[in-house]
C-alpha cells in the first residue's frame, strides 16, 4: 500500500517515467481483479449478495423472459436483526430508457442464506458481459427504507452461457441429454446443422430443487424433460406449481421414467406434487424387453452390434384389455406388438408427455448400430414424434460419410428471418396518428409564413398600407396561435387508445373425450401500442384469475433502434405477486408491450369457433378402413368475418418410419432423399377465403378437397418454403416488409417447426446443387403448434381484422379495455380419436401404413 499510495500520474514523485507507467499497470490489474471477484459476489454490506443462477440452468438468450437466482446472506457482523424483512430489485432498462425494479419481499435470517428467482425481459441487444444492477432495501412498515447491499455483475463472471436469439432451448431435469444433443449438431463451422432451420441448444444438469418457483422463466425453453435422475418430491409447491403453469400457457412437459424406480408413484393419491397431471392408474412393469423389440422406435438401423433386456413399462396393449391410460392420455408411440410405451395428454394449453422406455440409459447411449453409428435414442426417430418436429439429425460420423460419397451439399442456403424489424412493430405502430399531427402542424406553419412575411406584406403594399406591417405581424401572430391550439385541442386525443396485433387460441374439448378438470380458457399472446395521454403515473395491469399469471412487460422488436427519453424515470414490479401489474410513467406518446393471457373471453368481445352439437365432428372412412374425410358442422361467433382461413386435417395415418439407405445389402449411414425431412402424420390443408360469423362450415362439403388434393407436407412447402428458395426472392436490409411476405411470416409462426427443412445431402454425387432456404425465428416461439401435427387434429387458422383487443388490459384503474383496434389471428385446434388402427404399424417390414393405405407422397 506504501507503494501504490506513491503513485501520481502527472506528478513529480521521484520515480521514472516507466516507473509510474508500471504502478498504474499493477493498480488497475489489481482493481480489475477485484471487480472480477467481486462480479458475482458482494461483500462489506449488511446484505451479502451472491449469483447463484443467470438464467435457467445458467442459460439466457436475449429477447426472452429470464430468471436470475440470488443468494442473500445476512452479514453475521453486520447490523441487521435475526430477522428483516427486505425487498431485492434486478434493474433492467425498458425500451423507453427507463429503469423497471423487478423485484419482490423476503424475509432474511441472520447468518442463514436465502435463494430466491427474478425474473425479467431481457433486451435484444443483452450480451454475456452486460453490465446489471442488484440492490437490497430494508421494508419497514410496508416502506421502502435504507439499502442494506448491491452490486453490479456481468453474467459471464457467473457463468451464464448466452445463446443467439435464433436459437431453440430444451431444458433437461437430470445430467443425460438422452439423445435430444443430436439436434445440436453442427458440420464443420457451421453456425447451425445443416439439416435443420435453427440450432438447438440442449440445457441439462438442471435440478429440481433449483427450478424457479415463476413459470415465466421457464417459458423460454420449447420444452422441458424429465430425467431419471431426481425425484418429484425435491419439488415444493411453488415449483411445481411453476412447471404446471408452464404447461398450461402452452409449454411441454417430457416425464422419462426409469427403470428400476418408481419416483412418480403414478396412481397414487397425494404421492407428488404433479399427480394431477399424471395418469390415475400405474402402467404395468415389463421385464426382459429386448432392445431388438425397441429398436424400430428409437432408430433408424434394422439391428444393433449386440442386445441386452430392457425394463419397460406398459400402459396400454392394443390387442389385450389392459388399458391404464386413464380419461386424457391417448396412445403415442408403441412395440410392434401393441404395447404402448409412450403416451401423451393435452393439459391447458400446453403437453404432457409419458416415456415407460428409459432412454437415459448409458449402455444404450454407448451401442453401436448394424452400420456402426453409435448413440441410441436417434433424436430424429424418437424425438422427433414427441416434439413435433420433421427434422434430420444426423451425427458427425454420418455428415463425415456423407461427404466421402461427395452427397453433401456445398452451397449456403438462403438466410431468411421469420420475425424481422417490422414484423410486429409496423401492424402496432400509431405513426398515422402522428403523422396527421405533423402535416397539420406543417401545413398551419407554412401559412402562418406566408401570411405573416412575404404574403402579408405584399398585401399591404397592394394597397399601400405598409406602415401597417408590424400590426399585421403581431395579428398574425395571435390568430394562428388561437388556430393552432384550437386545432390541438381537436385532434388531440383525450382517452387511452391501443393498436394490437394478437394470436388466441382455443383448444376445444371434443365430444369423445371426458371432461378436463381444467376450465376451458383461451390463449391470447399479444404486442401492442398503447397510447396514454398527459404526464402522470399510470396504474396498467392484466387481471389474473385462480391460477394464472399472466405477464405485461414493456417490449422493442429485434435490431430496431430505440428512441429512449432523456428523462429517464424508475418504476417497480413486484414479480412476487403479479408479473402483469405495475405503474408506470406516461408522457403523452406511445409505449410497446407484450402481453401473455389465460382467461375466458368477455361476452362483450364475442366468442370462438365451435361444433355444432346436433353434428359434431368425426372422421369418415371407407370399407378397406381408410380416412376419406371429416363430418360435422362448424360455426363461429366471433366479432367479424374470419378473412384468410386455413383449414388443416391431422390424420391418423402416419409416415414409414425412417430407416437408412441400403445398397448392395450394406445398410448406408443416410436414409434414401425422400425419408429425408419428412413429417409424422399424413394430412391435408385448404385455404378458405373467407367465413362469416353464425355461417355453417360443412366438414362433408370438404371431402372432394381431401381427397384429391395435395398432401400437408406438400401444401406447406409450396406456400411457405418454396419462393423463399432464390436468393434473387429475398427482401433487401432496410426495406419495408412486403404485404405477402408479412402475412406468410404471420403464419409460418404457427407451425415453424413443419416447414420444409433444407435440403443438405444430394441423392447422388452428379446431382445438381439444390436451391435452398434455411428460416430463423427471432420472436414468436411460444406460438409454434407442430406438436399437434405428430396427433390426428382439425386446426383452423384465420385473421380477425380491425378487432378489439380480446385481453382484458385496464388502464388507470378503469373497468374497461380502452378503445382497441387491430389484427387478432384466430387459432382453433379440435382434438381427433387416436384410431390404434391406423396410427402404428403392426410389422417393422411394413412399408405401407395400417388399412393398405401408402403413407408416402406420390
Amino acid at each position: 500500500m506504501i507503494f501504490l499510495s506513491k503513485i501520481r500520474v502527472g506528478s513529480q514523485t521521484g520515480f521514472a517515467p516507466w516507473t509510474r507507467f508500471a504502478g498504474l499497470f499493477c493498480l488497475l490489474f489489481v482493481l480489475a481483479m477485484f471487480v472480477s471477484n467481486a462480479a458475482a459476489q458482494s461483500s462489506g454490506d449488511d446484505v451479502i449478495i451472491s449469483i447463484d443462477q443467470f438464467g435457467v440452468g445458467s442459460t439466457a438468450r436475449p429477447g426472452d423472459r429470464t430468471g436470475l437466482r440470488l443468494e442473500l446472506l445476512s452479514n453475521p457482523s453486520g447490523s441487521l436483526g435475526e430477522a428483516t424483512a427486505v425487498w431485492v430489485q434486478w434493474e433492467v432498462p425498458n425500451a423507453d430508457g427507463d429503469i423497471l425494479e423487478y423485484g419482490r419481499n423476503l424475509t432474511l435470517t441472520r447468518g442463514r442464506p436465502t435463494f430466491t428467482w427474478l425474473t425479467a425481459p431481457l433486451p435484444y441487444e443483452a450480451r454475456s458481459d452486460t453490465i446489471w444492477s442488484i440492490r437490497v432495501f430494508e421494508m419497514r412498515d410496508g416502506e421502502r427504507r435504507g439499502e442494506l447491499g448491491g452490486m453490479r455483475f456481468r453474467p459471464a463472471d457467473a457463468g451464464a452461457q448466452f445463446v443467439d436469439p435464433s436459437a431453440n432451448l430444451i431444458g433437461i431435469i437430470g445430467s443425460r441429454h438422452m439423445g435430444l444433443n443430436q439436434y445440436g449438431v453442427r458440420h464443420r463451422q457451421d453456425p447451425r446443422p445443416a439439416a435443420a432451420h435453427e440450432y438447438t441448444r440442449t440445457v441439462f444438469g438442471i435440478r429440481p430443487d433449483e427450478l424457479p418457483d415463476r413459470w415465466e422463466a421457464l417459458k423460454g425453453f420449447e420444452a422441458i424433460v424429465w430425467g431419471t435422475d431426481h425425484s418429484p418430491l425435491q419439488l415444493t409447491s411453488d415449483t411445481a406449481n411453476a412447471l404446471r403453469q408452464y404447461v398450461r400457457y402452452g409449454g411441454h412437459l417430457i416425464i422419462v421414467l426409469p427403470e428400476d424406480t418408481n419416483p412418480w408413484q403414478t396412481g397414487g393419491i397425494a404421492q407428488t406434487p404433479l399427480e394431477d397431471m399424471l395418469p390415475p392408474e400405474p402402467p404395468r412393469r415389463d421385464e426382459e424387453v429386448q432392445l431388438s423389440q425397441v429398436l424400430p422406435l428409437i432408430s433408424k438401423a434394422r439391428g444393433a452390434l449386440g442386445d441386452f433386456p430392457l425394463t419397460v413399462r406398459v400402459f396400454k396393449e392394443l390387442n389385450a384389455d389392459l388399458d391404464r391410460l386413464g380419461p386424457h392420455y391417448v396412445p403415442h408411440m408403441a412395440l410392434e406388438d401393441g404395447r404402448v410405451l409412450v403416451v401423451q395428454r393435452r393439459y391447458g394449453h400446453g403437453m404432457v408427455t409419458l416415456s415407460g422406455l428409459d432412454v437415459s440409459s448409458g449402455q444404450m447411449a454407448s451401442m453401436r448400430l448394424s452400420n456402426r453409428v453409435s448413440g441410441l435414442p436417434q433424436a430424429d426417430v424418437f424425438w422427433n414424434r414427441i416434439l413435433g418436429r420433421r427434422v434430420d439429425t444426423p451425427t458427425a460420423a454420418e455428415y463425415n460419410a456423407m461427404g466421402d460419397e461427395d452427397l453433401l451439399v456445398r452451397a449456403m442456403p438462403n438466410e431468411r428471418a421469420v420475425g424481422p424489424s417490422g414484423l410486429i412493430s409496423q401492424p402496432i405502430s400509431m405513426s398515422t396518428q402522428a403523422g396527421l399531427g405533423l402535416l397539420i402542424a406543417l401545413v398551419l406553419f407554412t401559412v402562418y409564413w406566408v401570411i405573416a412575411g412575404p404574403g402579408g406584406f405584399a398585401f399591404l403594399r397592394m394597397y399601400k398600407r405598409p406602415q401597417h406591417a408590424w400590426l399585421a405581424f403581431a395579428g398574425s401572430a395571435v390568430a394562428f396561435t388561437a388556430i393552432a391550439w384550437g386545432t390541438v385541442s381537436i385532434i388531440r386525443i383525450n382517452e387511452p387508445q391501443i393498436r394490437h396485433l394478437t394470436y388466441l387460441d382455443h383448444i376445444a374439448q371434443p365430444a369423445w373425450e371426458a371432461p378436463d378438470d381444467l376450465p376451458q380458457m383461451q390463449r391470447a399472446v399479444s404486442w401492442l401500442t398503447l397510447y396514454t395521454p398527459g404526464y402522470q403515473n399510470v396504474p396498467i395491469s392484466i387481471p389474473s384469475g385462480g391460477g394464472e399469471r399472466n405477464l405485461l412487460s414493456t417490449w422493442a422488436a429485434p435490431g430496431e433502434s430505440i428512441s429512449r427519453f432523456p428523462n429517464a424515470n424508475r418504476y417497480s414490479i413486484d414479480v412476487g405477486a403479479s408479473a402483469s401489474s405495475f405503474v408506470m410513467p406516461s408522457r403523452s406518446t406511445a409505449t410497446q408491450f407484450q402481453a401473455h393471457w389465460l382467461g375466458g373471453l368477455s361476452a362483450e368481445w364475442g366468442g370462438m369457433i365451435r361444433e355444432m352439437p346436433e353434428r359434431t365432428i368425426s372422421v369418415r372412412r371407407d370399407g378397406g378402413g381408410r380416412e376419406t374425410g371429416l363430418e360435422g358442422v362448424l360455426t363461429h361467433d366471433l366479432p367479424g368475418t374470419l378473412h384468410d382461413v386455413t383449414f388443416i386435417w391431422v390424420r391418423n395415418a402416419r409416415f414409414p418410419a425412417r430407416r437408412y439407405a441400403e445398397r448392395d445389402g450394406e445398410e448406408l449411414r443416410w436414409m434414401p432423399r425422400m425419408m429425408s425431412g419428412q413429417m409424422n402424420n399424413l394430412g391435408y390443408m385448404l385455404r378458405l377465403r373467407e367465413w362469416n360469423p353464425n355461417e355453417q362450415l360443412v366438414l362433408e362439403e370438404l371431402e372432394s378437397q381431401f381427397t384429391g388434393g395435395a398432401l400437408l407436407t406438400n401444401s406447406i412447402d409450396r406456400r411457405y418454403v418454396e419462393d423463399y428458395r432464390s436468393t434473387g426472392f429475398a427482401t433487401a436490409p432496410g426495406t419495408g416488409l412486403r404485404t405477402t411476405d408479412r402475412d406468410r411470416y404471420l403464419e409460418m409462426l404457427s407451425f415453424f417447426n413443419q416447414l420444409t427443412p433444407p435440403a443438405y445431402y444430394k441423392a447422388r454425387p452428379d446431382e445438381d446443387e439444390p436451391n435452398n432456404v434455411a428460416f430463423q425465428r427471432l420472436l414468436g416461439r411460444e406460438l409454434d403448434l407442430s406438436r399437434w401435427f405428430s396427433r390426428p387434429c382439425i386446426i383452423i387458422i384465420g385473421h380477425l381484422r380491425d378487432s378489439e383487443l380480446p385481453i382484458p388490459l385496464r388502464v388507470n384503474q378503469s373497468d374497461q379495455t380502452p378503445e382497441s383496434e387491430g389484427l387478432t389471428i384466430v387459432r382453433w385446434v379440435y382434438p381427433l380419436p387416436v384410431e390404434t388402427d391406423l396410427a402404428f404399424v403392426r410389422s417393422q417390414d411394413d412399408r405401407r401404413a395400417p388399412g393398405g393405405e401408402a403413407a408416402r407422397e406420390p
